[in-house]
C-alpha cells in the first residue's frame, strides 16, 4: 500500500532522530520503488558522508512483519 510505505519512512525518520543519528540529507522515493520481491526502497540518505538506502523488507519467515532499515546501496560498478 503506497500510503503505508510513505508512513514507514516517517516512522524510520522519527526513530533515527530519537536514536540521535546525524542524517545530513533524506530524499524520499515517493511511494517507494520495489527493489526485490520482498523489499521496497523508500528513501536515499546521506550520513557522515556515506550514502544509504532506507528499505522496507517483508520477513520471509514472518510475512506479517516488515523491517525498516538503512543499508549501503548495492554498488556493482565499484
Amino acid at each position: 500500500d503506497p500510503e503505508l510505505r510513505r508512513g514507514l519512512i516517517a516512522l524510520w525518520e522519527a526513530e533515527a532522530d530519537t536514536a540521535g543519528l546525524d542524517v545530513d540529507a533524506l530524499h524520499t522515493l515517493g511511494d517507494g520503488l520495489r527493489d526485490s520481491s520482498e523489499s521496497w526502497a523508500l528513501a536515499e540518505l546521506t550520513a557522515g558522508g556515506e550514502h544509504y538506502v532506507v528499505r522496507a523488507v517483508q520477513l520471509p519467515n514472518e510475512p506479517d512483519l516488515v523491517r525498516i532499515r538503512a543499508d549501503r546501496p548495492n554498488r556493482w560498478d565499484v
